[in-house]
């Protein structure tokens, strides 16, 4: 679908991708992350957003436990070129998800023991939604 959320297996690994690209998709996925009570680690240049209070995990990376507002979160992250990842690792290196393969992605979940990775391309207008290997979280929830 052009513009919308495209999910699926990717080379027949298990990790499960969508390109968000409406702009009522993305708010729809940050709540449920809050819901789920999913504690994020964002990677950025400057802290999150006037009004939230991230924790320093180091440089360039910002705990963020819920419950979060999408609303302040875009005060600072509108302009993109941030990623955030779950559960939190902070030795993780954030990685190009738009250029990497299905096997490639599982590979550096697998070994990161991620399960999410929202990347968001530099003008914001698109995040790529990773996840492995849960077939029922964020991504495929209603």
């Amino acid at each position: 679908m052009a513009g919308g959320l495209r999910a699926g297996r990717l080379n027949a690994v298990a990790v499960r991708a969508a390109v968000l690209t409406r702009t009522a998709q993305k708010p729809a996925l940050i709540r449920r992350l809050s819901d789920a009570q999913c504690t994020l680690l964002i990677f950025c240049d400057e802290p999150p957003g006037a009004g939230i209070q991230p924790v320093v995990a180091g440089p360039q990376k910002y705990l963020l436990p819920p419950p979060y507002d999408l609303d302040r979160l875009q005060a600072r992250l509108y302009a993109g070129n941030w990623q955030a990842i779950h559960p939190p690792n902070a030795a993780f290196a954030p990685v190009d998800t738009f250029r990497l393969g299905g096997a490639e992605l599982e590979a550096v979940m697998q070994g990161a023991g991620l399960t999410l990775i929202i990347d968001s391309f530099h003008d914001d207008i698109e995040w790529n939604v990773v996840e492995y290997p849960r077939p029922s979280g964020p991504l495929t929830a209603a």
